[in-house]
């Protein structure tokens, strides 16, 4: 409703087929006011800016085939789209009018989101009560709209266990408006991100990446009832003789914005590619390491997403390092492999490898000034190894080294995280002569245990032990998300 303002002048004189692609453009967009509120929500931003780019030809395309220009314009000659001069005497007085005109606009938009958000409630109220007249629990207006509209989202090229949830998010755009969708999205997004199981109980708790940029795509437009009054107004408030003409096909306009928007989200649903193939985390930590980081961070992402309680052992892992060792040898390089054992016990570090029996003094981190992506923790213990069978008697000696606890729930629960750190610097020779050193660093976590403390009994220094563990693993699960996806912030 905004962007005819720029065209006003000419709304008086235009034909049906042209107010009819005005209308269906607004329909099939959304305003760049909203575009960063969307974003604040969580909603890819890539996504909701393609999707604006991609409605503009998609709606003079489809407009044109669902209302074609039958009248003469006035607007083909090159005399017929010059402005007049308007009736402000200076710059103020234009600017003046303008925010005027524009308090129209944006009072519709307010009044009808508040409106319409009074409405979801109201008709949800009502379909609870007649559901349990007759004995239907949680009837709502969204689980309504999530059996009508299911056809429509696997034919977006929704997989068909996300199809009810993205249903009910189009039917919360169509018959309410998008900034409602938008929201119910993020937080289907959020759940995903915080690794919250799939199901709880018979309700879907999070939908997969591409059902959520499909999503995105069918949700980006002001296709929605709730916006015709504000079309209506918004137009009419600029050439009020046209109203009867707005009236005429407003509701076709808004079919047809409708519509713009879920064949962009077809064309994204055919143009969409996974980030990355599956990985089999087992079979990855079973065999070898030397695969790529993206890999392995997938594996992490899998085991948080699954709900895994029982970490993949390190035993494995130094299973998989016995090949690193055979691997480098095999080359004929100059090599040393470093390793460093810490944990992290209400947020502090610990060296366990330190050589005096008392583990409780706490290590500093700092940034690395050479490497923004590293760290650098003062002060702990590195040790050099020379084959895999070393890397395991240094963790079965300073186990017992580990924070732990018992409660109600298990005899054993360590209470720490442990990070083992793999260092490998080589020396090679190139073909001039000159000799490059490489560097490269693997991270191997073993999580704390995580309990429910109204079931484990924990009380005082166990129950802030068990806060902080489900605070880091939260965090770490944001982490892994960010990396997989490969998102341009890490939220830590």
């Amino acid at each position: 409703t905004e962007a005819p303002l720029l065209i006003r002048p000419y709304l008086a004189d235009m034909t049906l087929s042209e107010i009819h692609v005005v209308m269906t453009g607004g329909y099939a967009t959304i305003a760049g006011s909203l575009l960063g509120a969307y974003i604040s929500f969580g909603i890819d931003a890539a996504s909701l800016i393609a999707a604006s780019v991609m409605a503009a030809p998609c709606a003079l395309a489809l407009s044109k085939l669902v209302y074609p220009e039958v009248e003469e314009s006035k607007f083909r000659s090159e005399e017929g789209v010059k402005l007049t001069y308007g009736d402000a005497q200076n710059l103020l007085e234009a600017a003046s009018s303008g925010a005027a005109l524009s308090v129209k606009v944006v009072t519709n938009i307010a009044a009808n989101l508040i409106a319409f958000l009074a409405v979801l409630d109201f008709i949800n109220a009502a379909l609870s009560w007649l559901g349990n007249m007759v004995d239907i629990q949680g009837l709502s207006f969204q689980l309504i709209c999530s059996y009508i509209l299911r056809p429509v989202a696997f034919l977006m090229g929704v997989a068909w266990e996300d199809c009810s949830v993205v249903a009910e998010l189009l039917g919360m755009k169509l018959f309410l408006n998008e900034f409602v969708a938008y929201q119910g999205l993020s937080e289907y997004k959020q759940r995903r991100l915080a690794g919250t199981e799939e199901w709880v109980g018979s309700k879907k708790q999070w939908i997969s990446v591409r059902a959520e940029i499909l999503t995105t795509f069918a949700l980006c437009g002001f296709a929605n009832f709730s916006s015709i009054g504000i079309m209506l107004g918004g137009l009419t408030s600029m050439a009020p003789q046209r109203k009867s003409d707005f009236s005429q096909i407003v509701l076709r306009a808004l079919c047809t914005g409708a519509c713009v928007s879920l064949v962009n989200a077809c064309v994204a649903g055919i143009l969409y590619m996974p980030r990355g193939p599956a990985v089999d985390c087992v079979s990855l930590l079973n065999t070898t390491l030397n695969s790529s980081s993206f890999e392995v961070y997938q594996c992490c992402h899998q085991a948080f997403q699954r709900k895994v309680r029982h970490y993949v052992s390190i035993i494995r892992v130094c299973n998989g390092n016995n090949k690193i060792f055979e691997k480098l040898t095999d080359n004929g390089t100059e090599l040393s492999v470093k390793v460093s054992l810490l944990e992290i016990y209400n947020e502090e570090l610990f060296d366990l490898l330190n050589p005096s029996s008392d583990v409780s003094e706490r290590l500093q981190m700092f940034d690395d000034p050479c490497n923004k992506r590293r760290v650098i923790i003062k002060g702990l213990e590195e040790i050099t190894v020379h084959n895999k069978d070393e890397v395991y008697q240094i963790l079965e000696t300073e186990a017992a080294k580990r924070t732990a606890a018992a409660t109600l729930m298990n005899a054993y629960s360590s209470l720490p995280y442990s990070v083992l750190s793999v260092t490998i610097h080589m020396k090679e020779t190139t073909g001039d002569g000159e000799e490059l050193v490489k560097t490269g660093k693997l991270n191997l976590v073993d999580l704390a245990g995580s309990e429910n403390s109204g079931r484990s009994g924990a009380v005082g220094k166990r129950a802030r032990e068990a806060g902080n563990i489900n605070q880091s693993l939260l965090t770490l699960g944001k982490v892994i998300t960010a990396l997989v996806e490969r998102a341009p912030h890490v939220p830590y």
